[in-house]
């Protein structure tokens, strides 16, 4: 299955892929470099097979965000709303072709620039949302939620459903907590440096026949949410 998923991934990120030279994420690395932002938020967008909309692009993803001060510091929450993102076949190969009717993915890629308030540095992000899987035995089925900080995978959550399993209906919840692997864990940070910070999302089935069954979809407030946490620098993290 991992082949497949491997096969299957790269076959459905076509969209994405062209998504990275999109004007909008190029405006959002440079704001998030530049360091020189009022707001913690400076751009955002989500692109994909799945979603498509940003800070300067109307679409089917809403944004919203909201900051809370803390014991230590200061809580940036971040909620995408994704209504439409739902497994379901591709209307179009990159090349014009027919799509596969057994092989099928649903991506979104959804990244924001991240500003820490003055005097203050990036210590912490995490993620969480909610699917509903449903499947017959006839279809093997993946749902898939990484978090990132720039390049970095720092959590990882999947739920991997094989061929002869049969449920309707069944709810997982996706909870990306940094640190559960000595290979993923939050990156240090220095004092006010910008990040850009964001979730890769995917659905992906491979089905026996085009009658199986295999769906998967957001559910709830069909939300992807995440925590960004900030503290005070510290001599050792502030810019020299």
């Amino acid at each position: 299955m991992q082949t497949e998923v491997t096969r299957m991934l790269s076959l459905g990120l076509f969209v994405l892929a062209a998504s990275w030279a999109d004007p909008a994420i190029a405006d959002a690395e440079s704001a998030a470099r530049s360091g020189s932002e009022a707001s913690i938020i400076t751009q955002w967008l989500a692109a994909g097979s799945g979603c498509k909309a940003g800070s300067s692009m109307p679409g089917d993803v809403t944004f919203r965000s909201s900051s809370q001060v803390t014991a230590s510091g200061q809580t940036l929450k971040v909620a995408l709303t994704l209504p439409n993102f739902r497994l379901r076949p591709l209307e179009k190969t990159p090349h014009g072709g027919e799509p596969s009717l057994t092989r099928y993915a649903r991506e979104c890629a959804m990244r924001f620039s991240v500003k820490p308030p003055n005097g203050m540095r990036l210590t912490g992000v995490t993620a969480q949302t909610d699917a509903e899987v449903s499947k017959d035995g006839a279809a093997k089925l993946l749902v898939q939620a990484a978090l990132k900080v720039g390049a970095v995978t720092i959590a990882q959550e999947q739920r991997l459903f094989e061929s002869g399993e049969t449920f309707r209906y069944r709810k997982e919840s996706l909870s990306m907590i940094p640190g559960r692997s000595p290979e993923q864990d939050m990156p240090s940070t220095a004092c006010e440096e910008s990040k850009i910070v964001g979730a890769d999302l995917t659905f992906l089935v491979n089905k026996e026949t085009a009658e199986a069954h295999g769906d998967a979809r957001l559910v709830g407030t069909q939300e992807l949410r995440f925590d960004v946490s900030f503290e005070p620098c510290t001599p050792k993290s502030t810019k020299g």
